[in-house]
């Protein structure tokens, strides 16, 4: 056995090699795969009912319209529509970036855990995740925000650790520009305006109190933007579409929508139901218990998605093997270099996302989860490579 150690070690380059072979060549069988058979009972392009909103916001922008308020919230993928239909190959595109993306986010995570790991082979294994979990490479064929705003959210991260880090104008031209992109793909990345306002802040500070006020200070300011603007205001006010006000989701008690086997009973509150969601927090002071309840169920359905009653057992077994092995690791990963930035600023990064969702709902799909499951593969990586790397000098030491 310990030669068998020093032999791997000896062909270390050619093992990572190898794994980067194997997780390409199962990314690209994926991808044909779910080319052939498709999602949606079709092969080839896929299309969810958002699709066709983007796709119609894209048309009228080049019959010289304009988008309303929904299509404005991911302005810049139906610009990419636009771009797509000019070139005269139409959505097919816009497929082939969402592939390319994801392979160049991969890259991105793999700098990204050997940058604060030191450790080529967690960086490979957090990019195996990502790239060969199918539950995540389905969407690349999707004419949907998941695959480019999920690719987006890595390089966004990996530019803003790298800009805390070497604060150079480059590496904040590179970081403004990444959040800007992502800002336009998605209403979620609202979140990382405050978040990397903190971090660029803190970057500068000393002091753990003056780093405690300015967190709060912006916390705060960014909430009340938020309700007060009134793009954003109408944005949240309609979550989930034109038909399904946020008072509405949240006094229904709403985990998944239009599932209410998981509903919560919540109190009722007929003033709220016909007010606007700002006044929620009043409802949220008052009714403290049942408020925690739901949010937590909502991000346990969405971390865990263990009642979702309509999937297989198959499909369940196949789910779990790609989730409850990663969180173990990724615990252990991110426990051992919690004190890193880089895994800060997953943690927290996870934490709004997750936060997105105790105050909305999970959704039907587990796509949520997808928009920065690949993050916690960073500390998964990194926790494998802990493990294995104990292992062997276990048996180095008892060999």
């Amino acid at each position: 056995m310990k030669n068998l150690v020093a032999l791997g070690y000896k062909k270390r380059k050619l093992i990572l090699a190898l794994i980067a072979l194997a997780i390409i060549l199962r990314f690209i069988f994926l991808n044909l795969y779910n080319w052939q058979h498709g999602n949606t009972g079709y092969s080839g392009v896929q299309y969810l009912v958002d699709s066709f909103r983007y796709i119609e916001g894209a048309e009228a922008l080049l019959d010289g319209g304009s988008l309303d308020y929904k299509q404005q919230q991911f302005a810049g993928y139906i610009a990419l529509i636009v771009f797509a239909k000019i070139t005269g190959a139409g959505v097919y595109i816009v497929v082939w970036l969402q592939i390319l993306m994801a392979l160049l986010s991969a890259y991105f995570l793999y700098k990204l855990v050997l940058s604060f790991s030191g450790s080529r082979f967690a960086g490979f294994t957090a990019s195996g995740f990502y790239l060969a979990n199918p539950f995540i490479t389905q969407w690349h064929l999707y004419i949907m925000t998941e695959s480019l705003y999920t690719s987006m959210l890595i390089i966004t991260v990996f530019l803003l650790y790298k800009a805390l880090e070497k604060k150079t104008i480059r590496t904040y031209i590179s970081a403004i520009i990444s959040l800007l992109i992502i800002l336009s793909i998605r209403p979620n990345a609202w979140v990382l305006l405050p978040l990397t306002l903190t971090f660029g802040i803190h970057a500068y500070l000393k002091r753990a109190w003056i780093k405690s006020l300015v967190s709060m200070f912006v916390t705060t300011l960014f909430v009340v933007i938020v309700t007060h603007l009134p793009f954003t205001n109408k944005a949240i006010e309609n979550i989930g579409t034109e038909h399904i006000r946020m008072n509405q989701v949240f006094l229904n008690g709403e985990v998944i929508p239009n599932c209410p086997e998981l509903r919560v009973n919540m109190p009722v509150d007929n003033a709220l139901a016909g007010d606007n969601w700002k006044k929620s927090y009043l409802y949220i002071l008052q009714n403290p218990l049942p408020c925690i309840k739901l949010a937590i169920k909502r991000v346990v359905t969405e971390l865990l998605q263990i009642n979702r009653s309509w999937l297989s057992v198959k499909y369940k077994l196949r789910l779990y093997l790609w989730l409850f092995p990663a969180y173990i690791f990724a615990l252990i990963g991110g426990w051992y270099f919690r004190k890193n930035k880089a895994v800060k600023i997953i943690f927290w990064v996870v934490i709004m996302h997750l936060m997105i969702i105790a105050l909305t709902f999970a959704d039907y799909e587990g796509r949520f989860l997808n928009y920065f499951l690949p993050l916690i593969y960073a500390c998964t990586g990194c926790g494998v490579a802990i493990v294995i790397n104990k292992i062997l000098k276990k048996q180095q030491s008892t060999g």
